[in-house]
């Protein structure tokens, strides 16, 4: 490769990741210049459901705000609404099959996710609507739609990248950012929906107000909620004069009960 040219980088992949990583070499230009591209498989960005939750430790509030230039960080409340003071708890409750609860860590509060990030002792986290997170994210940025990696080579000059609509492109560094495919034999069933307040409201009565709630079962499966209690827009909602909470679920469980 010689000294002078541009090194090209190929992210595969436009999720969280992938868009951070794109901004994180946009944004750091003036150390180190790269020529990138980033490709999706999705068609365009509403192609596919993004999920309603996920949780974001100080750490990866950090990590996330060093990535992302002030222009997007300036949007970042789209996605992180701030914590409602003395409603939300943003942290995680472990309990049995029961409600009893098993584990409680400290929380410490904060206000936005500027105070968050700027928390270096233990472990705080924030839900964040994953959904605008990756709308906020996607600003800006030139994604290659429906564009499907089907493989690549690995020659001595750098890497050839193809795609499934037969297309092909070159590239020096390859970033796979395409999502994880657990080998834990773990099988985990997510759900995102819409709970009426009489049913969140049992809820908080066995967790309190910590959004996020991990209820272990017995034969090695758990549940998880994450949920923000703020009420959504209840245009699609049946029951108009009682408030809605979005809430993801997640089951999870030993793969071998399958059989």
């Amino acid at each position: 490769m010689q000294q002078d040219k541009i090194p090209t980088i190929i992210i595969v992949g436009a999720g969280l990741g992938g868009l951070s990583l794109y901004h994180a070499l946009i944004k750091n230009k003036d150390k180190k210049e790269f020529n990138v591209k980033i490709f999706e498989r999705e068609s365009s960005p509403t192609d596919r459901w993004q999920g309603y939750h996920i949780g974001l430790s100080n750490y990866g509030a950090q990590s996330l705000l060093n990535c992302i230039p002030s222009s997007i960080a300036a949007n970042l409340p789209k996605a992180m609404p701030n914590p409602v003071p003395d409603v939300e708890t943003h942290g995680i409750i472990t309990t049995d099959q029961v409600g009893n609860v098993l584990l409680a860590p400290p929380t410490k509060p904060f206000k936005d996710v500027y105070e968050l990030a700027k928390i270096s002792r233990g472990l705080s986290s924030m839900i964040t609507y994953r959904d605008r997170l990756r709308d906020v994210l996607l600003e800006g940025v030139p994604v290659k739609w429906n564009k499907k990696c089907i493989k690549y080579v690995e020659t001595q000059e750098g890497i050839w990248v193809f795609f499934e609509d037969g297309t092909q492109e070159f590239c020096n560094i390859l970033v796979g950012a395409d999502g994880i495919n657990s080998p834990s034999k773990i099988t985990r069933v997510g759900a995102d929906i819409s709970i009426p307040k009489h049913l969140m409201d049992k809820a908080n009565k066995i967790h309190g107000n910590v959004l996020a709630r991990k209820t272990l079962g017995t034969k090695g499966d758990s549940t998880f909620m994450m949920t923000r209690l703020i009420p959504i827009k209840q245009e699609q909602n049946d029951e108009k004069n009682e408030p809605h909470y979005r809430a993801t679920l997640v089951y999870s469980y030993p793969s071998e009960l399958d059989n």
